[in-house]
């Protein structure tokens, strides 16, 4: 029995071969492509994400009869909707000149027809093949157009080839008439020709017209200044909007490029991780001691968390500690070596099991990690301290977890490595689940989350007040 968000029962209906047939037309191929396809070649209502609703994001053409007929009456719209920047009517200039573009190239003999199907496979491999392959389904999060730009390049070359299309069309049409007067052909072709690119210009100009747009710059910038001024800080990202923006400042501007931005969703790969393991402008590289063979593509992608043998290990630690009461250091020596003094700190089980040669020690022997806190490199730190105490130890909790992968045993590894010298940020916007279950040992420090040893369920802290703007 499916389920809805709420957890409650929902009756679901099955549709039919002939609703699906109709939803693949209407939605599918309709919505989410012809739609983007006449938004290029005909006109666009306006820039505000559609759901089917009538005032927003639908294509028009400029002509009120037929807009009328096709989204309702435009002179009731708002005026807020009829000034949006993305309102924008093309007369279906572009759309009549690629389709003499398409007629003429088909129909000009054996060569033609070979170009045109070059032309064709390339117009519907990226478009209407995409649109059967994808399956969207309703209530995308954001409009889909640019997966078929594709396409609307193969039409454009249609559009080009319309311009020899007119021509061609003129010349037969004064043919008819006996007369052949070139430079009335020229001037004619020249000005409808011309009034295509000139109308399309003049009606997008504004839609991309970046000036004065900061947003994006000022938000990356945000984030940067939230950083610890000193000691080489690391943030780390995960999408594209909250690492782009970080990008651009440290790239373009040069600012913070002391810092480091990390994209976690990046951090799965290879060859991210040999860029991070590189210094960058005023950066260090990322304390990562790995070598390349350990996180080369297809080695340790993810290692299996397997809290059920920790029962064995407590009694072979026990069992061992007791011989070495009486007197038998012996056992519990080779243990530590094999396994460190703390089986499950942090820093054994990176080096003992995690990176082990052995295969089947590649797993993490516990659900509760410990890292011991070097409270001198803490006080050193900068981060706040709450109250008067640092514990001895961190505990990072992967109850519910069945495995880590690549991404956060990196993130494991520079914790390890970092020792509370180098600051440790994740940005605001990155979700919990990627968060490797340590939202309680963060303290937010303006629009990112600082790293700290303390537990702010025990501390009541959990925003350093001094840092929040």
């Amino acid at each position: 029995m499916p389920y809805d968000k709420c957890g409650e029962m929902v009756m679901v209906k099955m549709p039919t071969q002939w609703e699906n047939i109709k939803f693949f037309f209407s939605y599918q191929l309709n919505w989410m492509y012809w739609r983007y396809f006449m938004w290029n070649f005909a006109g666009r209502q306006n820039d505000i994400q559609g759901s089917g609703e009538i005032e927003h994001g639908n294509w028009i053409t400029g002509f009120k009869f037929i807009d009328n007929l096709l989204v309702g009456n435009q002179d009731l719209v708002p005026e807020e909707l009829k000034n949006n920047k993305g309102h924008n009517v093309f007369y279906c200039l572009p759309l009549i000149l690629g389709i003499i573009g398409l007629i003429w190239q088909a129909y000009r003999g054996q060569r033609g027809i070979q170009q045109f199907w070059v032309v064709f496979f390339l117009f519907f491999m990226t478009g209407i093949a995409i649109v059967l392959y994808l399956n969207q389904t309703p209530s995308q999060p954001r409009e889909r157009d640019y997966a078929y730009a594709g396409s609307f390049y193969a039409f454009a070359i249609w559009v080009g080839m319309g311009v020899a299309g007119l021509v061609q069309m003129l010349h037969e049409w004064f043919n008819k008439k006996d007369k052949h007067p070139s430079w009335i052909i020229a001037t004619l072709t020249t000005i409808v020709c011309l009034a295509v690119p000139i109308q399309m210009a003049s009606q997008t100009w504004d839609d991309h017209d970046r000036s004065s747009r900061y947003m994006a710059r000022d938000f990356g910038q945000n984030y940067l200044m939230s950083l610890q001024e000193s000691g080489h800080p690391i943030i780390y990202t995960n999408g594209d909007n909250d690492t782009f923006p970080l990008w651009y400042n440290q790239e373009t501007e040069g600012f913070r490029t002391d810092a480091r931005t990390c994209n976690l969703s990046y951090l799965q790969t290879d060859w991210y991780i040999d860029q991070m393991k590189r210094p960058a402008y005023d950066s260090p590289s990322l304390p990562i001691t790995w070598n390349r063979m350990e996180y080369v593509e297809g080695t340790n992608e993810y290692i299996p968390v397997h809290p059920e043998i920790k029962k064995s290990i407590d009694a072979l630690y026990t069992e061992a500690h007791k011989q070495a009461l009486n007197g038998k250091t012996e056992t519990l020596i080779n243990i530590q070596k094999e396994f460190g003094e703390n089986p499950y700190e942090l820093k054994n089980i990176l080096k003992y099991w995690v990176r082990s040669k052995n295969n089947e020690l590649k797993v993490i022997p516990t659900d509760s990690i410990v890292i011991k806190v070097d409270k001198e490199a803490v006080r050193r730190s900068g981060m706040l301290i709450p109250g008067d105490s640092i514990p001895d130890y961190m505990h990072i909790s992967l109850k519910g977890k069945r495995a880590l992968y690549k991404s956060e045993l990196m993130m494991l590894e520079m914790l390890s490595q970092a020792n509370w010298e180098r600051p440790i940020y994740i940005a605001i916007s990155v979700g919990t689940e990627n968060q490797l279950g340590m939202a309680n040992h963060f303290i937010q420090e303006g629009l990112t989350y600082r790293f700290t040893p303390f537990d702010n369920k025990k501390t009541g802290v959990n925003i350093d007040t001094e840092k929040i703007v």
